[in-house]
């Protein structure tokens, strides 16, 4: 064999593991945006800090299938709580309680989050605990797995965290771990975890964020056995490291390379065989904008420049113009500024088609990486409520009428306003459907008096019609 081509072949097959190895040591998302929004930056006191926490209000049949949406306390300082539709969630993740190498706990910014888990509470949505290990290296992660002292001093936090504040489950966001410590090691320690809260804080769910790609190490069967649910964070399969363009969640890809569909068909093909109903999809709200050659899709990368958000990236694409990528069913756009820019991201028709999968493969449900990255826009929340809810809501139940209920959730009273249609009389059900009042006359509905808990406001109108609204009272 030519020397020149030897040579060739072995600096490309060293460039090729290095690539792989990079993608395996890279930092997730969640861990990359803590240190895009540092804890520092959002130090603000708790809304609603002297009220009491709510039980949960179960209600196990309003959705078909798992909604797990995490809450960054980033987005949490913005007002998300505004902008969410509890019952459209099965559970709100809390991100994130820090690790340190001690096993101490360090609570997001404005904790503790009342508001958020009343509201949570009130419309039968799971509060969940996300606890992140960022930052420690891979001794002090053998050291937590290994010591005991170290080990009990989290267990015992975060049993204090439940207790005190109502939690119904736990997140562990474990990432950067190095394949030696991945699969016997982790595991172990996990079900240490499941031990202790069975026998300590029993009916706490513990839930796991898994990889996107087996990198190698992992024992992925073995820890879905251990845990309820599985959050593989199914994005991140383009970025920062990535020497040409693409999408951060493709539902398949050229050339058969890493995508979601991959993802699951490959890496948790056993855990999916075994434990369907116990994999939760995770899927992103966000996309990722590089600086690039030309405005051809997957070009090559002259910089990267960071994350985006859905909010703007659909106000974006109406500037620059939509384009679709058909093989990853991923939609992007570009333009020149100087430079060719492109932004890769997510939109509800890209999203559907991962809904659409999660169906095929039977699995527990979709998540969300992250909460209010839409900033209160209905479109991405319509799209589960057509996919996942078993119920009427506020945006279906009066289909064909111009028929608004607000404030909703609410902490006292409620107006029931039409523009189209006159309304005869409206009513008050309690969750069995049991009436509480009518109001016959007004069209404002006082609820300070009753318990916190979900009520179905009915509407009559003057042509016979009649409507069923939910209402979360806090």
């Amino acid at each position: 064999m030519n020397l020149r081509i030897l040579i060739y072949i072995i600096v490309l097959q060293l460039f090729i593991v290095n690539d792989l190895c990079a993608q395996a040591e890279r930092k997730g998302i969640h861990w990359e945006q803590s240190i895009e929004f540092p804890k520092e930056d959002f130090t603000l006191k708790s809304f609603y800090q002297n009220d009491d926490i709510i039980d949960l209000q179960e209600d196990p049949e309003k959705l078909k299938k798992i909604v797990f949406g995490f809450l960054p306390y980033w987005e949490y300082s913005r007002g998300a709580n505004n902008n969410m539709r509890y019952q459209l969630l099965s559970h709100i993740a809390l991100f994130d309680f820090s690790l340190d190498a001690s096993g101490n706990l360090e609570n997001p910014s404005g904790w503790p989050w009342v508001d958020v888990i009343n509201a949570a509470h009130a419309a039968g949505t799971k509060a969940v605990i996300a606890i992140t290990n960022f930052g420690l290296d891979d001794n002090q992660m053998q050291l937590l797995f290994s010591d005991s002292a170290i080990k009990y001093n989290l267990f015992n936090s975060i049993e204090q965290i439940v207790t005190d504040n109502k939690i119904d489950g736990v997140n562990i966001d474990f990432e950067g771990l190095k394949s030696n410590i991945r699969g016997e090691s982790l595991n172990n320690f996990m079900l240490e975890l499941r031990n202790y809260i069975d026998a300590e804080i029993p009916g706490t769910e513990l839930s796991f964020d898994g990889p996107s790609v087996d990198w190698g190490g992992w024992d992925l069967n073995g820890l879905t056995a251990i845990v309820d649910h599985i959050f593989i964070m199914a994005y991140n399969y383009h970025g920062s490291w990535s020497s040409s363009t693409g999408p951060v969640s493709p539902l398949y890809s050229p050339n058969n390379k890493i995508s979601v569909s991959r993802s699951l068909e490959e890496d948790y093909k056993i855990p999916i065989q075994n434990f369907s109903s116990k994999i939760v999809l995770g899927l992103p709200y966000y996309g990722k904008k590089w600086k690039t050659y030309t405005n051809y899709p997957y070009t090559n990368v002259k910089d990267y420049i960071g994350s985006t958000f859905y909010k703007n990236d659909i106000i974006s694409m109406a500037v620059h113009g939509r384009r679709w990528e058909n093989t990853s069913k991923t939609p992007w756009y570009s333009w020149q500024s100087g430079d060719w820019y492109q932004v890769w991201t997510e939109d509800e028709e890209s999203l559907a088609y991962k809904y659409d999968l999660a169906f095929e493969k039977d699995l527990g449900g979709i998540g969300i990486w992250a909460l209010n990255y839409d900033a209160g826009r209905d479109e991405l929340w319509d799209l589960i409520e057509r996919k996942f809810s078993n119920e009427l809501s506020i945006e279906t139940a009066g289909k064909g009428y111009s028929i608004s209920v607000f404030p909703n959730p609410t902490s006292g009273k409620i107006d029931v306003i039409s523009d189209d249609a006159i309304i005869k009389r409206i009513s008050v059900n309690n969750i069995l459907f049991e009436n509480i009042c009518d109001y016959p006359t007004s069209h404002s509905i006082d609820l300070s008096s009753l318990k916190s808990g979900l009520y179905f406001i009915k509407v009559e109108l003057e042509n016979g019609k009649c409507f069923i609204y939910k209402v979360v009272k806090l």
